[in-house]
């Protein structure tokens, strides 16, 4: 048979330079140079581990922004994920200097760092436009409905106030009548496991309550109708499934390589209405100069 012949995986191979590993327009080498040049100029700001002479070594902010940069770029944007793409992706091994953070190293520097992300986010458009792959001339804005980390179940006002009502009652039969007290006590020191069982279910309640309360507080002082017990922050929105639990996702695009100048995430409906805001965040961010709409 004609076919190919695969290479024997028992011979040794001289490897050639590293560098050849990764192709000349690939997007590894574009958030390596910006992130270098990123911590060059923003280095006071970069300290995240690697402070002390003893001890285990930490990974550099580079090294952790680069990963995170790439992995977002090609959505993957899990820690763990992120860690596995470390030992097998060709471009992340060069780009890393074949260093593997940990998915919970991966974890902590994104919470600790949310700002320092968001910078050096915000540095690679900034790159994007200075080189000319956006000229800024038109910006398209769209928002898509983002399905929430949460349940179906939304939850108004009226629905918590009943909730809580409910709780309180139960409450009640457990504390507030003197005489059932007494008479489960003399009953309950012969069952200690029935006793046991009544504190945790009065404590269960008590934190149900705490909880329906504070989701209750949260919902007055936003302008919301509902709230989702699992993700108070998301917002219920139309979309294509219906109505859920959702967040907004607008994105700005410009019109000459359709590269994206804007990106955020709000709790807020109505596309119309974010615009104006959107407009003003751009030219705040990449210093962008328009011709206002808005202007009279």
């Amino acid at each position: 048979m004609h076919y190919k012949k695969p290479k024997d995986r028992n011979s040794l191979l001289l490897y050639p330079n590293i560098d050849l590993w990764v192709e000349s327009d690939s997007p590894a080498r574009l958030i390596d140079l910006v992130i270098e040049e990123f911590l060059r100029e923003n280095e006071a700001c970069c300290s995240w581990g690697g402070q002390n002479d003893t001890g285990c070594r930490s990974y550099s902010p580079s090294t952790m922004l680069k990963l995170l940069l790439y992995c977002y770029f090609n959505w993957i944007p899990g820690s763990r994920r992120m860690e596995k793409e470390a030992y097998r992706n060709i471009e992340v091994i060069w780009l890393l200097g074949d260093l593997k953070p940990d998915f919970w190293t991966i974890c902590r520097f994104r919470r600790e760092n949310m700002e320092l992300i968001r910078s050096a986010g915000l540095a690679l458009r900034k790159f994007i436009l200075a080189e000319g792959y956006a000229d800024g001339k038109t910006i398209v804005f769209d928002g898509s409905k983002m399905k929430a980390s949460a349940g179906w179940e939304m939850l108004s006002d009226k629905k918590l106030k009943s909730r809580i009502d409910n709780i309180d009652q139960t409450l009640e039969k457990y504390l507030d009548n003197a005489e059932e007290i007494d008479e489960l006590e003399d009953r309950l020191d012969r069952e200690s496991q029935d006793k046991e069982e009544l504190i945790k279910r009065v404590d269960e309640l008590e934190k149900e309550k705490a909880k329906l309360e504070k989701l209750r507080k949260t919902l007055e002082e936003s302008s919301k109708k509902y709230v989702s017990p699992t993700d108070p922050e998301a917002s219920l929105m139309k979309s294509r499934d219906g109505k859920k639990a959702c967040y907004n996702v607008q994105a700005g695009v410009d019109a000459r390589h359709h590269m994206i100048v804007l990106a955020e995430v709000t709790n807020k409906e109505c596309d119309y209405e974010l615009l104006k805001p959107d407009y003003e965040s751009l030219k705040e961010q990449l210093n962008m100069k328009f011709r206002s709409l808005w202007s009279r």
